[in-house]
C-alpha cells in the first residue's frame, strides 16, 4: 500500500547514500554521472533537495541530478525553488509513460519545455503492452463478463473501445512485420528528449527494442493512438486494471 510507506529523502540520508555508493563503486568510478530522486517526499522542502544537489554538484560527487514520479504540480514547485535560489535544475524527470499512461501527460510536457530529459519507464506497462501478457488480460476479462456485478459489468463496458484499439495497433504492427511492444517503445520515442527505459529478460526482446529504435511510427497508427488515448477513462480504467492483472499473474 503506497500511503503507507514511508520514503526518507532527507539531505542526511540521501548525502550519506552517495558516499556510500561512491565507496562501493569503488576507485575507478570517482564521480556519479546521475542521481536521482526516485520518489516524491512530501517531508522535505523542495529548496532543501535543491541546495543539496546543488552541493553535491560542486564537490564533484554528482554530474547531474534527476527526479522521478514527480506530477506536475510537485515539478512545477521544484523548477521554482531552483530559480527562487538560482540553483541548475534537475536534468531528467523520470515518470511513468507509455501509450496507456494519460495521467501524466502535463508533467511531462512541462519537463520538455523546461529542458529537461525524459526518461521513460514502464514503456509496455509492466509487460501488459506485449502479445501475451495482453492476451492473458482479454481472456480474463472475458471470462468475468458473464458472472460480473452490474458495477463490474461498467468497467468492462467501459474498457471496451481501449482493448479494441489496442488489437486494431496489433493488427497494425504486425503488417508491418513488428510487434506491439515494438510499437510500444517506438511511441514513447516520438520526441528527441526522450530516453526509454525497458528491461528485454532475453536477446530476441533485445533486438526488438533495438529495431523499434528505428521505427518512425506512421501517421495511421499515431492517429488510432492518439484516438486511443483520447477516452481518458476507459484508458485509465484498462491501464490500472491491466497493472493489477500483471501482479497476479506475476504472483505478487
Amino acid at each position: 500500500d503506497a500511503s503507507k510507506r514511508h520514503y526518507n529523502t532527507g539531505p542526511e540520508r540521501i548525502r550519506r547514500q552517495v558516499d556510500n555508493s561512491l565507496r562501493v563503486l569503488g576507485d575507478e568510478v570517482s564521480i556519479i554521472d546521475l542521481y536521482q530522486l526516485h520518489v516524491y517526499d512530501p517531508e522535505v522542502p523542495h529548496e532543501a533537495h535543491a541546495e543539496l544537489m546543488s552541493e553535491l554538484v560542486e564537490e564533484e560527487k554528482i554530474r547531474a541530478w534527476g527526479v522521478s514520479n514527480y506530477s506536475n504540480q510537485q515539478l512545477t514547485d521544484l523548477l521554482r525553488a531552483c530559480d527562487e535560489r538560482g540553483l541548475d535544475h534537475p536534468a531528467t524527470s523520470q515518470p511513468f509513460h507509455n501509450i496507456l499512461s494519460v495521467k501524466g501527460t502535463s508533467a511531462i510536457t512541462l519537463a520538455q519545455k523546461a529542458g529537461m530529459v525524459v526518461l521513460a519507464h514502464s514503456p509496455l506497462l509492466k509487460s501488459a503492452l506485449t502479445e501475451r501478457r495482453f492476451a492473458e488480460i482479454t481472456d480474463f476479462i472475458t471470462s468475468r463478463q458473464e458472472k460480473s456485478s452490474d458495477e463490474e459489468q461498467g468497467v468492462i463496458v467501459a474498457m471496451q473501445p481501449t482493448i479494441e484499439r489496442l488489437q486494431r495497433l496489433i493488427e497494425m504492427a504486425h503488417g508491418r512485420e513488428r510487434n506491439l511492444p515494438q510499437l510500444a517503445i517506438a511511441w514513447t520515442l516520438q520526441d528527441s528528449h526522450t530516453i526509454t527505459l525497458t528491461t528485454p529478460t532475453n536477446p530476441t526482446y533485445l533486438a526488438e527494442a533495438l529495431d523499434a529504435l528505428e521505427w518512425k511510427l506512421e501517421s495511421d497508427i499515431t492517429e488510432v493512438i492518439d484516438e486511443l488515448r483520447t477516452d481518458v477513462a476507459g484508458v485509465e480504467l484498462f491501464s490500472d486494471n491491466a497493472h493489477r492483472l500483471v501482479r497476479s499473474f506475476r504472483g505478487y
